[in-house]
């Protein structure tokens, strides 16, 4: 690809030459991404689904980084989790707030946050604070609840003398917050108490299974019933009959098998090649996932859920995504050795 030859792709090309990337999470982050986007759009009815998937791989990638065995595990953590996160999510926050005021404010309305609220975006906490709600930003739930699992993952990686220590810490964690998310999502079932399905409690247990997956992944790989096309099959149809079954408002009976369910397909696709290009869609694919809802907004008031307001929702996403991973998260990326050798200066690196 000669075009990722320009310095501009210096970070895109490592990661498509990269020998090291699990290729099935690349094809599930760049589905996932593009499914969150069509569904959006009323193409097609997922169920948050993908967002499952989304966070199945979060919880794998995130232990393994907590697992590694070199000198101040726990501050790369800390720099590497928010120089990736944190400056595309904030600089979305304030260009789209100012965008949407300047320029679009009859059509955006009350769909922008009020002053008085942006604290419930910059403390991760928007997942809790319920009505009103602001659709122009309210897709950033899964950011709060993210940020929510690193915290919690990264005390019990302080809690650790070591790197051992910290994975066996780390599967009674997971096992623990799998449970208590299953029982607070049964329970929601019967008394509607705290049902709501943004909320931290009723999704942490997907960020769980891929944190277990890369725990017991030696294991995993010597076992038949992980490789089987068959079992795969019933997984995903499974999963299918659910969306189906579970029609109540919340589907918290969905919320309970979907992870599960989708971390056994996870595992089966991980023993298969996937093409490169899904590499390049998966480099995009967070801050597609953040502008894609704000641009949605003025494009269905102009031109409706027709084929020509999808191509342009879809090429604006493409766009806003090119601009903002290429002169945002690429250039905080790029600063990380020299943040973490200013922020520890005076320790071992």
């Amino acid at each position: 690809m000669a075009i990722l030859d320009l310095k501009i792709f210096d970070r895109l090309r490592r990661i498509v030459q990269s020998e090291d990337r699990i290729e099935a999470f690349d094809f599930v982050r760049s589905m996932a991404a593009l499914s969150v986007i069509v569904t959006h759009f009323e193409i097609l009815e997922t169920y948050s689904i993908d967002i499952d998937a989304f966070f199945i791989l979060s919880g794998y990638l995130v232990v393994q980084m907590l697992s590694r065995e070199e000198p101040m595990v726990n501050q790369r953590y800390f720099v590497s989790r928010w120089t990736k996160i944190i400056p595309s999510y904030f600089f979305f926050l304030v260009a789209a707030f100012l965008i949407g005021k300047l320029f679009f404010a009859e059509i955006y309305g009350e769909n922008l946050p009020k002053l008085s609220e942006w604290k419930q975006y910059f403390l991760f906490y928007r997942n809790y604070a319920g009505l009103p709600h602001r659709w122009a930003f309210e897709h950033v739930w899964t950011l709060c609840v993210e940020e929510h699992f690193y915290v919690l993952i990264w005390i019990v990686s302080l809690a650790a003398v070591s790197r051992v220590s910290f994975r066996r810490y780390a599967v009674w964690f997971s096992c623990f917050v799998i449970v208590c998310c299953v029982i607070a999502k049964v329970q929601a079932m019967y008394t509607d108490i705290a049902e709501y399905p943004t909320y931290t409690h009723n999704r942490l247990d997907a960020f769980c299974y891929g944190a277990l997956i890369f725990l017991f992944r030696d294991q995993i790989r010597n076992m038949k019933f992980f490789q089987s096309g068959f079992f795969c099959l019933i997984a995903g149809g499974m999963l299918l009959l659910i969306t189906q079954i579970d029609q109540t408002t919340y589907q918290l009976g969905l919320r309970i098998t979907s992870p599960l369910l989708l971390a056994y397909v996870l595992v089966y696709l991980t023993q298969f090649r996937f093409h490169r290009v899904f590499r390049i869609l998966a480099y995009y694919s967070y801050n597609a996932y953040l502008w894609h809802f704000f641009i949605l907004i003025p494009i269905v008031h102009y031109w409706g859920y027709s084929v020509v307001g999808f191509v342009i929702y879809f090429g604006g996403t493409v766009v806003l995504a090119f601009l903002s991973t290429h002169f945002v998260e690429d250039i905080f990326i790029q600063r990380r050795t020299q943040l973490f050798e200013f922020l520890f200066k005076n320790k071992r690196v």
